[in-house]
């Protein structure tokens, strides 16, 4: 055993022996009161019970409007994009038209729980002078996930799976670590990394995951985690990767309200280039609040050992990797903001990176019939080997206007680009702008009690 490896178990033992220890010395005591149902204006939350040493972010629970419903959708949109290719900072302005819908389903038991979620669809080019591009033709896109909770006697299993096709990157704030009504939104270091754009080429990208959860009082468990991942282009230019790992943590749940964990994880990823790899051991302590209806706050960090191997080149260092997610809710406004730090995958332009990625969102209803919302970020990519740099980045600003309890209409602008140094490989820099309205509407919900 290396001597970061060493280190890196005495700190991860150390981490977990010190939430060990808060929770048995407090075993006897009465469990905090969980926090109560609240309402938000017309919505009513139920608190969820997700543990914080576990693979998914916490939320601030699910509205009992969405609990046993099945939801059905569909949308039109028109877009006009200024570079529908993402490449080279010529304009070769399109119109898009895409057409999509959206499935969703959260099945709630006494102790078990279903959540589904699928939106899809295509999309149709025109004016665009290059369009006997093969890659303007792939015009399909899809995403969907399905995440499961089992509960028995001290023992919960919660597993699931997210699957995405598109012909863009997912970017960042998007694809695991998000402001998301999904019910799978797993911690940065889980999920293939997207968050460096690339030009238009279709990609799959998927995730497995599987957590099971030990109680050994009502404030203390502890938590085995396991994932797989899997991102895939159609194109060889790209880096296909294979990303998978596990770990365990200790949470401690302090009051109603605040929670702490102790956790280590390993991941490996491993590309089709070279027998290139690289393997992380992270160790982190993390920090929740939580309060049903209103407010999901996460913090973690700790220390990061990486090692990486491309045929004979061998690398080791040890960098602080972290994050911070933070989801408040008003009777009129939801505010998210999240931040992540770490070695990532490199989105198939890199082999590996340094990321640090920020996003955010902010939708708020205007009287009874409209509703806007802001969103944007940024994410600054380093190369483990080569010295490339990317920097990303994408504003959007949305506009809705109800039409009746089950339409509405929209008007959107987006602005992406991408600047950096890039040593050799693919350099997609671009800037792209994006105008477009949409019409939306769904079927009543259907109650399945």
């Amino acid at each position: 055993m290396t001597r970061l490896s060493k280190c890196a178990l005495l700190v991860v033992l150390a981490f977990v022996l010190s939430v060990a220890s808060v929770g048995q010395t407090q075993d006897d005591s009465p469990a905090p009161t969980p926090a109560s149902t609240e309402v938000q204006g017309r919505e009513t939350y139920e608190p969820e019970t997700t543990p914080l040493s576990g693979s998914q972010l916490l939320g601030f629970g699910l509205s009992s409007e969405s609990l046993n419903m099945l939801n059905i959708g569909a949308s039109v949109h028109q877009q006009f994009d200024s570079n529908i290719a993402s490449s080279g900072t010529e304009t070769d302005f399109g119109g898009v038209t895409s057409i999509g819908g959206n499935v969703d389903l959260n099945r709630q038991w006494k102790r078990n729980s279903l959540n589904l979620h699928y939106a899809g669809g295509g999309s149709f080019h025109s004016g665009v002078s290059n369009s006997s591009d093969n890659n303007l033709h792939n015009n399909m896109f899809h995403t969907a996930s399905i995440a499961q909770a089992l509960s028995w006697r001290r023992w919960t299993l919660r597993f699931g799976d997210e699957f995405t096709y598109s012909p863009y990157a997912y970017g960042f704030g998007q694809g695991g670590f998000a402001y998301s009504s999904g019910g799978m939104v797993l911690h940065p270091g889980e999920v293939p990394d997207q968050s460096i754009y690339s030009t238009r080429s279709s990609r799959l990208g998927n995730t497995v995951f599987a957590n099971l959860d030990y109680s050994f009082t009502r404030r203390t468990a502890v938590t085995f985690s396991g994932s797989y991942g899997v991102l895939k282009f159609d194109e060889s230019s790209y880096f296909d990767s294979d990303e998978y790992g596990g770990g365990v943590g200790v949470s401690h749940q302090l009051t109603g309200h605040d929670s702490i964990a102790g956790n280590y994880r390993f991941s490996r990823n491993q590309y089709d280039v070279l027998g290139t790899s690289f393997e992380t051991h992270t160790a982190e302590f993390r920090y929740g609040r939580r309060i049903t209806g209103r407010l999901g706050f996460e913090l973690w960090g700790g220390p990061q050992f990486n090692y990486y191997n491309s045929g004979p080149l061998l690398q080791r260092d040890v960098i602080a990797s972290g994050g911070v997610n933070f989801h408040y809710r008003t009777r009129v406004t939801e505010y998210w903001v999240g931040y992540s730090r770490g070695v990532q995958g490199g989105s198939g332009i890199l082999l590996g990176s340094v990321a640090d990625s920020v996003a955010g969102n902010v939708s708020r209803d205007v009287g009874r019939n409209w509703s806007v919302v802001l969103n944007g970020g940024y994410s600054r990519n380093g190369a483990l080997i080569t010295g490339s740099k990317f920097n990303s980045g994408f504003g959007r600003v949305s506009l809705r206007r109800s039409l009746g309890q089950y339409t509405g209409v929209g008007a959107n602008y987006s602005l992406l680009r991408q600047t950096g140094n890039c040593v050799a490989g693919n350099c997609p820099f671009f800037t792209r702008h994006i105008i477009g309205v949409s019409f939306d509407w769904h079927l009543k919900p259907v109650r399945l009690d």
